[in-house]
């Protein structure tokens, strides 16, 4: 009962916690950026190179999460977090040049690096004694992802009837609210956990470089490779090549977001019973297949059916699951930092190579290749689950 009821409580903090970081995602930049980085002078290339540039920030933050969770507490370092949000769309509000908007995407990439290692070792800590891992983790991260459902539709209203600075301002507004509330949310690291850390954090470190990690860190850069480099592209393309407009990518945006919030849950579901290194595969399969279909076609209706495909499975639930069974407790913060510093190294490759393909050739050469690097995921987590099939 003692258990259960811990369990719970902890359970508690970890959706409220999503909640509060939920928040300033009721407005979605992406829908917005792209469009406003060019109408500020840039092109393909700077907006790329823009996007890129994120994952310079993103990989120290993640680090050093680890340490200020141990150092100033898990709590502070959340705040600082959304603080750091708050700024970036302050500075979006005022920006009138590609500099400015660049500065503030380096601070959105700081707030993404110090909450997101300490909100996923937070919720490992907490379920990690629970038979449905990867599914606790897809309801956490589906509650904390839930405004993606309507943020596209809102945001592309309030950029088309008022205008993209009322974007910033909302965002804002939200981060505010989120500063506010994070205010009572109590946090902190175990004491255990705690000593552990920060006395063993190089043996930590060490024990992360086998084989089985190599492959899951390969898996990672290849895959948001190809998520960091879509959407920017696939909003761009849909706004400023197609002509379809704000409103059209917003409702397609929060479709996605709709099917996203019940397929994490999904995911999660299906890893518990499939194996999490099933169900990555899977993504990569169903991205694949989206990825073939934008490269040939101009059509609304098949546009949209390509997009959904990629909400189908996601990634995040078992990834996270998988991790969590990989390492022990005291490694779980060294282990997802270090993770999401892998997936920033994707991040600055992805869109710097796809907006260089898709500036030297056009829009289909650049989905080809995602198909392509989808593919090569794909092959790293054969070979990583034939390597874990053997070390069992």
């Amino acid at each position: 009962m003692l258990v259960k009821a811990h369990s719970s409580r902890g359970l508690g903090k970890a959706t409220y916690l999503a909640l509060i970081l939920s928040l300033s995602s009721i407005v979605s930049l992406n829908v917005v950026l792209p469009s406003f980085i060019v109408n500020l002078g840039g092109n393909l290339i700077i907006l790329g190179t823009v996007y890129s540039l994120q994952s310079f920030v993103r990989p120290l933050a993640r680090i050093m999460s680890s340490i200020m969770s141990k150092a100033i507490s898990r709590k502070y370092t959340i705040i600082l977090s959304i603080i750091a949000r708050l700024i970036a769309f302050l500075l979006l509000y005022y920006a009138n040049n590609v500099i400015m908007v660049a500065i503030s995407m380096l601070l959105l990439a700081l707030a993404q690096g110090l909450e997101n290692p300490t909100f996923l070792s937070s919720t490992a800590d907490i379920i990690t004694n629970s038979e449905i891992i990867a599914m606790a983790f897809g309801i956490i991260l589906s509650i904390r992802m839930a405004p993606s459902i309507i943020a596209p539709i809102l945001t592309g209203y309030i950029a088309e009837i008022l205008n993209t600075r009322y974007v910033f301002l909302s965002g804002l507004i939200l981060s505010l609210i989120s500063l506010l509330f994070s205010l009572r949310i109590k946090l902190d690291t175990s004491v255990e956990l705690e000593h552990n850390v920060k006395s063993n954090y190089l043996k930590g470190v060490r024990n992360l470089i086998n084989r089985e990690f190599h492959l899951l860190c390969t898996s990672t850069i290849l895959l948001f490779m190809v998520v960091s480099a879509f959407q920017p592209l696939f909003s761009y393309w849909i706004v400023e090549e197609l002509n379809y407009g704000y409103i059209f990518l917003g409702y397609l945006l929060s479709l996605g977001g709709l099917v996203s919030f019940f397929s994490r849950i999904i995911s999660g579901w299906l890893a518990d019973r499939l194996g999490e290194i099933n169900v990555l595969i899977g993504v990569g399969l169903l991205r694949t297949s989206s990825m073939i279909i934008l490269a040939f076609t101009h059509s609304p209706l098949w546009i949209g059916t390509s997009y959904i495909l990629t909400r189908l499975l996601m990634a995040a639930p078992p990834r996270n699951a998988l991790i969590a069974k990989m390492m022990n407790k005291n490694l779980y913060d060294v282990a997802y930092s270090t993770i999401g510093v892998i997936m920033d190294i994707g991040r600055t490759l992805g869109p710097f190579l796809l907006s260089y393909i898709t500036k030297t050739f056009n829009f289909q050469i650049s989905y080809i290749t995602m198909a392509l690097l989808l593919q090569a995921y794909i092959i790293s987590l054969y070979f990583l689950k034939r390597e874990m099939k053997y070390s069992v």
